[in-house]
């Protein structure tokens, strides 16, 4: 019964794609790029599912969707119908999903887009609903063999380990596996000259991530965790992390943004420390050994088009590339944009425009549209910059208005305290939360929760190595602080940023 209707829908689609109104699923996708044109000009009816955290019940509200996708018709668009769908914080299983969208078929009578927001979960969830509705996306643009060696670390680890095209991973072992091969494998890492990181296998942000430097260290994790399936651990391998970004099309990469982490994700998270990264230098790393490290990782899970966002680590004992992870969307939030300007690389258009269907732009457009976002790197630039992305929200919830106009009178008027600052971008998200809104809708610790960890501010610096760090010290003296909470908000439901990262 189910794959008749399947197949009465996909015939529908045939018939009727892209007719007015279009109608849109939406996975976890209430705030959109701000240069977001797929649906500008449209009439829209726009189906959302989400995750539905409590924490998000302030964000994913229509009111708010509801504004974000009018905006994203303009000019000359409308939007004719909006609804949401929560499916469970971490994203229903696949027949749960099946079970959303048909009924959202059976309503709409045809689906013309399905796209995600750039969030591991969400973004394969939105490729199984077009595998599901038979929905045709480019192979130029997605193209991925196993969905879960871009989301399950234990799998795409355990890939390029049987790999013959010879990628270095930090040996690791499931944290379920037995007594005898648990004690096996720690004894090989050498505590406490060594350490180990216990991680969960499906996590983003160094979620869950606990560092071990002894024996004891181990037996305290393990008693803490509930889930020991949805763990591994892992060598820590000392060193820089690095994040290579970028797009690749029919196995063959048409872009390749590098840069170091300066703060770790767990720096940022454990310690309140600021987000900073830098541009990598050739002779730190050159282009040509990163793209060779890429485009092996790539072969070895299956990425044939899409967008990819790759950590690792240059090891400090022996100065090679070591895999961490790899998700299928962009990374980096904020620092994007710095991307951008340097680069000429719009990932995050780039990951919705890969999204759309076979025929939803005619052969001019598509031409146009890859050849503005798709732009070749600038391999040899040698400029260094750093972002600073800020939580949202401190004590005073005011301060960051402070922070913006103070930014926006000196980058203005020039900055001879801080000259390698040229830029600063601040979320949209926060032009929505002014105080007034925000007392209007209660004390819901839930909603405060989420609201500081929304980052917010973003600036970029250019310049020599030197001017930059000087001018790095100066910007965090001046405008960065840890904020530490009430400890009567320390509940296991509230999100980590809440908890001990920065604020401003």
């Amino acid at each position: 019964m189910v794959k008749k209707f399947i197949m009465a829908a996909l015939s529908t689609f045939a018939v009727s794609a892209f007719a007015n109104p279009i109608n849109v699923i939406s996975v976890d996708g209430c705030f959109l790029p701000n240069d977001f044109d797929l649906l500008k000009g449209k009439e829209v009816r726009v189906d959302l599912i989400t995750s539905g955290h409590p924490a998000l019940e302030y964000l994913f509200s229509p009111k708010v969707c509801i504004e974000n996708f009018e905006e994203a018709v303009k000019p000359g668009g409308k939007l004719v119908k909006f609804k949401a769908h929560f499916i469970g914080y971490k994203m229903a299983g696949d027949q749960y999903v099946n079970d959303i969208v048909t009924k959202i078929n059976r309503k709409r009578k045809h689906i013309d887009l399905v796209f995600s927001v750039n969030a591991d979960r969400a973004t394969l969830t939105a490729q199984h609903i077009r595998e599901y509705l038979g929905m045709g996306v480019n192979k130029e643009k997605w193209s991925i063999d196993h969905r879960e060696a871009f989301y399950d670390k234990f799998v795409m680890k355990t890939l390029l380990t049987n790999s013959e095209h010879k990628v270095k991973t930090s040996e690791f072992i499931d944290f379920n596996s037995t007594k005898e091969e648990l004690d096996k494998f720690l004894e090989s890492i050498n505590f406490p000259e060594n350490a180990a990181i216990i991680k969960k296998k499906r996590s983003a942000g160094a979620v869950g991530i606990t560092v071990v430097k002894t024996h004891d260290d181990v037996k305290a994790a393990m008693k803490k965790i509930k889930d020991p399936d949805n763990y591994l651990i892992e060598r820590f391998v000392v060193g820089t992390s690095f994040r290579f970004n970028g797009t690749i099309s029919n196995d063959k990469i048409t872009n390749h943004v590098r840069a170091f982490h300066r703060t770790s994700p767990l720096e940022h998270y454990q310690s309140g420390k600021p987000r900073i990264t830098t541009t990598i230098d050739e002779h730190e790393i050159s282009f040509e050994k990163s793209l060779d490290f890429t485009q092996r990782v790539l072969k070895s899970l299956g990425m044939h088009s899409g967008t990819y966002h790759l950590e690792g680590i240059k090891s400090t004992e022996d100065g090679q590339l070591y895999f961490v992870e790899i998700a299928a969307r962009p990374g980096e939030g904020n620092v994007e944009v710095a991307y951008s300007d340097l680069y000429g690389y719009q990932a995050k258009r780039a990951f919705y425009y890969q999204q759309t269907p076979l025929g939803f732009y005619n052969s001019e457009q598509e031409a146009k549209l890859f050849e503005e976002m798709i732009t070749p790197p600038k391999p040899e630039t040698k400029e260094v910059f750093a972002v600073i992305a800020f939580p949202f929200v401190d004590a005073n919830r005011s301060s960051l208005q402070k922070v913006k106009t103070n930014m926006d009178s000196s980058l203005k008027n020039g900055s001879p305290e801080l000259p390698s600052l040229i830029s600063c971008s601040f979320d949209p998200v926060f032009d929505t939360l002014d105080e007034k809104r925000l007392a209007g809708k209660g004390q819901n610790v839930m909603r405060m929760a989420f609201l500081a960890g929304i980052k917010a501010v973003a600036c970029t610096f250019k310049g020599e190595r030197q001017q930059v760090e000087d001018d790095l010290a100066k910007f965090q003296e001046k405008y960065y602080f840890v904020s530490k909470p009430n400890r009567k908000y320390l509940n296991p439901l509230i999100p980590r940023f809440l908890m001990r990262a920065g604020g401003l």
